[in-house]
């Protein structure tokens, strides 16, 4: 009778794992369309997320990128001009109260960004689809410290730069296109969470 059971289980078992296997391989598109956006990220960091822009010449005169903002929160480093600090010395001269949390945010994010690239980096190469999840959370995490960051920028409008430093010049103003940072990496915690479900849901088939 043993013998029997085996037997007839195996079909079963076998059909399950066939289940599995073809729902894995529904899975490939997700962690590349993450990892292309991801990819496309670290691109866009070289975008302002602080500027001021002028359009009297027009374009932008002083600026701290993404990039920028990172190496600043990783250094702890306000006051360097140029470099990989961009002009962080000259925006923290006026308005400190909002530089430092915009270095903050920017190591926070960027850190989040770059650990979610690497996994999704990893699920191509070795199918580690459970890295989904941790991905789709860091990832979010990344967005929210673009937005603050985002905020914290916007928050430079309360200082005196314009007075000052634009000498009150209508042209001049200041902004930030960190949120389009913070919207993309939602976009790609949309395709994590999705490779999430499906993953859960392809496990399930072989219970």
């Amino acid at each position: 009778m043993a013998k029997k059971q085996t037997a007839g289980s195996a079909p079963g078992q076998s059909k399950k794992l066939r289940s599995y296997t073809a729902a894995m391989a529904k899975l490939k598109p997700f962690p590349r369309i993450a990892f292309a956006v991801c990819a496309l990220l670290c691109l866009i960091a070289f975008l302002p997320w602080l500027c001021i822009y002028n359009t009297d010449i027009p374009g932008i005169e002083i600026k701290v990128s993404g990039w920028n903002a990172f190496f600043c929160g990783l250094t702890g480093n306000l006051t360097v001009p140029g470099g990989v600090f961009g002009n962080m010395d000259t925006f923290n001269y006026f308005a400190p109260a909002s530089c430092k949390p915009l270095a903050l945010f920017g190591l926070l994010a960027y850190a989040l960004l770059l650990a979610v690239l690497i996994m999704n980096g990893i699920m191509l190469s070795k199918k580690a689809q459970v890295l989904h999840l941790p991905a789709a959370i860091l990832g979010l995490g990344a967005a929210v410290f673009t937005v603050l960051g985002f905020n914290a920028a916007n928050s430079v409008n309360n200082s005196n730069i314009l007075v000052e430093y634009c000498q009150s010049n209508p042209a001049c103003s200041v902004e930030s296109y960190a949120i389009i940072t913070a919207i993309l990496l939602i976009v790609a915690v949309i395709f994590n969470v999705i490779g999430a479900v499906k993953f859960f849901k392809a496990r399930a088939l072989l219970q």
